[in-house]
């Protein structure tokens, strides 16, 4: 099935469901601008198994099949479908960027899918021109909005894809046209010159080059003042080829011979101009009298009469103008200019000052909308808060007004139009006003002086939706370049101050980016000295000493990167005009970057509105040609393209005009631009043509449609995704008849699918007696993932066919409807009694063209195996390199024998186990064999009995298996430290050995490899873990005769299990002896180390040690007090006293402050021998308090006694301490 057209031939449907879809996309359009965020893209959950596909969707606009970023904008809104080949889909949304990502989830299956956008509006966007690398070339390079993606394994895929108006389309460098307003003053723009007689520069209506830079670069003139005289809309008809010009209103500037209210035509290729239209209104008496006064009774009159903007609608056929004096919106039917089709008054949008203040003069026609503007001028009401901006929306076929989307205030601030003048410089916008005399900020304005008036003159919608309005300047067309503004006055010259402002899309309104709306792209660099509460997209409307100097008129070309706006002093020339250029992204422009084209009115607007002459948009074409696998006549996502097929394209009359290859993705394409595989004069929009897959080498052996037929046609309801190749009654070769669709509608959805039977099949026979042999099972696997070889698990496995298959009593496995590609078969497991093959798979074969049906033969033998499966002991896992003899027994005797005179026979070499832990031999003689495992495992011991057997196997048992069992080597290590004079082990500090006072202990070390594996690193240390004391003179020797020392005592290694290449191993049962000498123990004190060693398996490597402290401790010293009654010498009991040592440094006892000496003991009593004694003390100062005196007794005058000295020559302190009773009470 076709995709039906949806547009009338060579018109446009200007209906209603045009206007509705405008409203849509003006809202998501302006997102694009930056103004407001879109819609969130929805995403599905990604599966595990599959990536995901980003997808852009972009609005085309230069039909070059790439993505331009910088011109082509996210298509925010548009809703996208992911589809498997169930036809299941998961669905998404296009985000504020134009993207959405999509994941199958659990939703979808297969890891190839279909993916479509689906146009937002058909009866007024097509396709963009796709480019026949496709997602090849993606991201930049634009897929059709139908296209296949495989997401298997985790792989992701990002493409672009786009849609257009073609009315948004024009060619490279177009040619650009403007108004030239004539001057009768006769004025030469010189500051001085004050007029002659009548004397009009001959050119208003002139083409230049969009790209010319500089003074009249390319200028050709089109019509002149005696044909037009003073004009300013301006539209171009590109189907016919047509400029249109409406007259306008400006003093000094004479109407051409149809009046203030003439619209012309011209014909750019003949210049001849005529008068199309002559537009009713009340504007028949309004005449210029050059003569009194320059024209001044004129002044009044600019602005409010005559004709405003002019467009014309793109298929051409109808005409827009708005009428200045009676605010009304005239439409023309192109072909006949004798009265309008329609007149419709431009309603009032609520200006403060009502219809009076009301002044509508711009127009814009995009995407089936036409766009009026306009401005509530303030006149009435003499307050600029009363100023605003108006666009409205206008539906051309129901001639009503619809919404207002844009009602902004115009009192932002804006630069001067003349900074030379400090009383009026023309900041800002003023309210329009009659008046001769100005005043500006309580200043009178005389000489040169700017007082701009804001008359709305132009709107273009920029490929994102925001509005770019054209603001000319009313005051300069009420005056002029010396000039009176009241009779017999003073000669002035006015300035012109126009604007050109973006307004985007915020809060459901368009703002204007005075207000905020729009990024601002002013810098101090870039906008010409502006104050920084300017706002403004285009910084670079300025030149000079003039901050504001555009003149109103706008022509956008989308496809170019700058905007031209009419221009006062253009290349920075003074007193002159022309075009200007601006950048459209950042709104800049050089001091030069303009075309000068006139020095009429001096700097006092002498350029009118402008337009670029597009061609009318280029045809593409075409898209797939796909191998049909399951006969559907669909485009499932699984289902391969056809690579190097010719399509070929007939007109009407039968004549083949081209042809071209499909692309890897089975594409192809047919257009006079991007593939240029089309002669342009052959290519028509609206003409029938004819294209067929029909070249008899694609059907010949070796080409890729071999053995194939077209598919069903016109399958299904989504004809994107159908075939349409049917082969004629009589014909030979599938061929599809269509006519194409108005310029620029391309058509992405001829098809073609072919389809075709493949089969791939297994036959299993006995190998020695060529009998079908059933139960063997199979699977059919496709490869998939690009590996060479086989891969059934892992990440990215190949793709299995279906389920298994058991052969049948004929021994075959088959499988059919297969699709073209490479195959293998693995044998899953063969007949009962049947050795499986040492390759179990077959493959890779190809099924494509050539070979629709593979046969393979293959066959089983009986068998005779043996297996030892090898496993650790503890934990069942599988052991590798265990390596093991195969015996047959054949010398008769019981058992084993592998020497001797008569020994039994060894079977093929030796076998390692595996990395399952499997030794297997195979295609054995049926007899008695014996396993010997001759080798452990790295890191494991040998089975006590290393020999397995006796193993029988013959016809009724012809296989043998059998677990062995391994215990593995575990590192171990011990280690024992004693001291050699009391051969105590001193674990703890309680059984630590009581020293000598001054005395170096000797000590030692036994180490013994205690484990089943061999160590090395071995690393003796000894480290001291509490007291004072030191280690010292750390000696070992080891057991391969070498030895190492520490003098410090801290650690020796054994070098020779260090080496880098064949270490020296400390073997299973091995020990070793090292010595050394504790010293320097204080007295009193305990002294504790740790002695370790560490070392590592030889075969493991696994780190062990082991650790053994040691404790030591020598006798202190002792003070004893003996307390006694001073009268009798008696023993005293029950004396209480504290123990202090001496520590701060400070001389005498201090037990309280800051730093206080030490207590060591708070209170100790005396005995019944009168003693208190303190033992394993330090060296040191101490001193004895009583604190409490026996019973009946009294505390000396002086309970301290010390300070008392005990050191290694004073070891014990003894001190007698006398009490006398306490006395009597006296009596009174």
């Amino acid at each position: 099935m076709t995709a039906r057209r949806n547009r009338h031939q060579g018109r446009r449907p200007w209906g209603r469901a045009a206007m509705g879809a405008m409203a849509v996309l003006t809202a998501t359009g302006a997102a694009w601008g930056g103004a407001l965020p879109g819609p969130v893209a929805q995403a599905k959950p990604r599966d595990a198994g599959d990536g995901t596909v980003t997808v852009r969707v972009v609005r085309e606009v230069n039909a070059n099949g790439a993505w331009d970023a910088a011109l082509e904008p996210g298509w925010s809104g548009v809703q996208v479908t992911l589809t498997d080949d169930a036809g299941v889909s998961v669905t998404g949304t296009t985000g504020a960027d134009g993207t959405v990502e999509l994941a199958p989830g659990t939703t979808l299956t297969g890891g190839k899918y279909r993916v479509q956008a689906l146009n937002p509006d058909a009866t007024i966007y097509s396709p963009a021109f796709a480019s026949q690398e496709g997602l090849s070339g993606a991201p930049t390079k634009l897929s059709s909005a139908e296209e296949f993606v495989d997401l298997s394994g985790g792989k992701s895929v990002e493409l672009t894809t786009g849609f257009w108006n073609p009315d948004d389309y024009c060619q490279s460098n177009p040619t650009l046209a403007t108004c030239l307003l004539p001057d009768e003053t006769g004025n030469t723009g010189s500051a001085t010159d004050q007029g002659g007689p009548y004397s009009p520069e001959d050119r208003t209506l002139v083409t230049v080059p969009f790209n010319g830079r500089g003074d009249n670069v390319g200028a050709e003139t089109e019509a002149e003042s005696p044909q037009t005289g003073a004009i300013n809309g301006l539209g171009y008809d590109k189907v016919h080829k047509k400029l249109y010009s409406a007259a306008f209103s400006k003093r000094l500037s004479a109407f051409g011979p149809g009046g203030p209210n003439a619209v012309y035509m011209t014909d750019p290729a003949t210049n001849e101009t005529s008068q199309f239209a002559t537009v009713p209104g009340d504007d028949g008496a309004t005449t210029h009298d050059m003569d009194t006064y320059h024209d001044l009774a004129f002044a009044p009159k600019a602005g409010k009469t005559s004709l405003g903007d002019l467009d014309v609608n793109p298929d051409g056929s109808e005409l827009y103008v708005v009428g200045l004096s009676d605010k009304t919106l005239y439409t023309y039917d192109t072909s006949d200019g004798s009265a309008p089709e329609r007149s419709v008054a431009i309603p009032d949008p609520g200006c403060a000052g009502g219809t009076a203040d009301w002044r509508p003069g711009a127009l814009d026609v995009q995407d089936g909308v036409v766009y009026v503007g306009g401005v509530c001028s303030g006149e009435s009401t003499g307050s600029r808060d009363d100023m605003r901006a108006v666009v409205m929306k206008y539906d051309p076929a129901a001639g009503t007004f619809g919404d207002v989307i844009m009602n902004d205030p115009l009192d932002f601030p804006r630069g001067a139009a003349y900074e030379g003048s400090a009383e009026c410089p023309g900041a800002g916008w003023f309210t329009w006003s009659d008046d001769t005399t100005r005043q500006q900020n309580g200043n009178t304005c005389t000489g040169e002086y700017g007082f701009p008036q804001p008359l709305m003159m132009d709107i273009e919608v920029d490929t994102d939706g925001a509005l770019i309005l054209g603001f000319r300047d009313r005051f300069p067309d009420q005056g002029g370049q010396n000039v009176e503004m009241a009779p017999g006055g003073a000669f002035q010259s006015h300035m012109l101050g126009g604007d050109i402002n973006r307004a985007c899309l915020t809060g459901g309104t368009f703002v204007l980016d005075g207000n905020g709306g729009c990024r601002n792209n002013g810098t101090p660099d870039n906008n010409g000295g502006e104050p920084d509460d300017v706002l403004e997209f285009y910084p670079g409307d300025n030149r000079l000493t003039h901050d504001e100097m555009t003149d109103g008129g706008l022509a956008l070309s989308k496809p170019e990167t700058d905007i031209a706006v009419g221009a006062m002093d253009p290349i920075s020339n003074i007193r002159t005009g022309g075009v200007a250029f601006l950048d459209r992204t950042d709104g800049t422009s050089g001091a030069g970057d303009g075309n000068q084209l006139a020095t009429s009115f001096g700097k006092g607007g002498s350029i009118g509105d402008m337009e670029v002459l597009c061609d009318l948009a280029p045809l593409q074409i075409g898209n797939r040609v796909w191998y049909d696998v399951d006969k559907d006549g669909i485009q499932d996502p699984g289902e391969a393209p056809v690579p190097g097929a010719t399509v070929s394209l007939y007109d009407e009359s039968g004549t083949k005009i081209a042809s071209t290859t499909t692309s890897d993705r089975g594409e192809y394409y047919f257009d006079s631009t991007l593939t240029g595989n089309v002669p342009a004069d052959a290519w028509n929009p609206d003409t029938a043509y004819k294209v067929a897959v029909d070249n008899p080498d694609d059907y010949a052996e070796g080409g890729p449609l071999y053995k194939w037929v077209p598919t069903t046609p016109d399958a299904g309801t989504n004809d994107f995704i159908d075939s349409d190749g049917v082969v004629p009654a009589g014909g030979t070769y599938p061929e599809h008849t269509f006519t194409t669709g108005g310029p620029g509608e391309n058509n992405h959805s001829y098809d073609f699918g072919f389809n075709a039977d493949f089969e791939a099949k297994v036959e299993k026979t006995d190998a020695d007696t060529g009998e079908p042999l059933p139960g063997a099972v199979f699977q059919l696997w496709r490869e998939t993932n690009g590996t060479d070889g086989l891969q059934r698990n892992g990440a990215d496995p190949d793709t299995q066919v279906d389920g298994n298959c058991t052969t049948g009593a004929d021994g075959v496995c088959d499988w059919t409807g297969l699709e073209p590609g490479a195959y293998y078969f693995y044998e899953v497991s063969s007949p009962a009694g049947y050795m499986i093959p040492a390759q179990r798979v077959t493959g890779p074969f190809t099924l494509d063209a050539a070979t629709t049906s593979k046969t393979v033969e293959l066959t089983n033998a009986l068998r005779h195996r043996i297996a030892v499966h090898k496993v650790d002991a503890k934990t069942g896992k599988p052991l590798a390199g265990a390596t093991y003899q195969l015996w047959e027994e054949t010398n008769g005797t019981d058992g084993l024998q592998t020497d001797g005179v008569n020994p039994d026979t060894q079977v093929g070499d030796t076998c390692t186990t595996n990395a399952r832990g499997v030794c297997r031999w195979r295609n054995l003689d049926p007899g008695t064999y014996y396993a010997v495992e001759t080798a452990a495992p790295d890191g494991y011991l040998l089975p006590d009995e290393p020999v397995v057997g006796p193993l029988t196997i013959d016809n009724a048992n012809p296989s043998f298996s059998v677990k062995q069992k391994n215990e593995r080597r575990v590192p171990s290590i011990d280690i024992e430290k004693k001291d050699e004079r009391t051969d105590s082990d001193a674990d703890t500090p309680a059984s630590a050995v009581i020293g000598p006072k001054v005395q170096d202990e000797p000590v030692y070390m036994t180490i013994v490899n205690n484990g089943t594996e061999d160590l090395v690193h071995i690393t003796v240390t000894d480290e001291v873990t509490a007291g004072d004391g030191q280690v010292k003179d750390l000696h070992c020797d080891f057991p391969d005769g070498t030895s190492a020392d520490d003098p410090a005592g801290r650690s020796v290694r054994w070098e020779a299990t260090w080496a880098e290449e064949n270490p020296t191993v400390f073997e299973v049962g091995a020990s070793f002896k090292c010595t050394a000498v504790v010293t320097g123990v204080p007295a009193g004190r305990l002294h504790t180390d740790n002695a370790t060693v560490n070392g590592a398996g030889a075969t493991s490597g696994d780190p062990v040690d082991d650790s053994d402290p040691w404790n030591w401790k020598t006798p202190g010293h002792s003070i004893t007090i003996n307390k006694k009654d001073a009268d009798n010498g008696d023993a005293l009991q029950g004396a209480v006293f504290q123990l202090w040592e001496e520590t701060n440094g400070t001389e005498g006892l201090q037990r309280t402050g800051d730093d206080p000496d030490t207590l060591i003991d708070s209170g100790c009593a005396t005995n019944a021998r009168g003693r208190c004694t303190w033992t394993g003390l330090e060296s040191g100062s101490y001193y004895l308090v009583e604190t409490d005196a026996p019973e009946g007794y009294v505390l000396p005058r002086n309970p301290v006694t010390g300070p008392v000295e005990v050191d290694s020559d004073h070891d014990k302190a003894t001190y007698t301490l006398k009490n006398r009773p306490q006395p009597p009470n006296k009596k009174k």
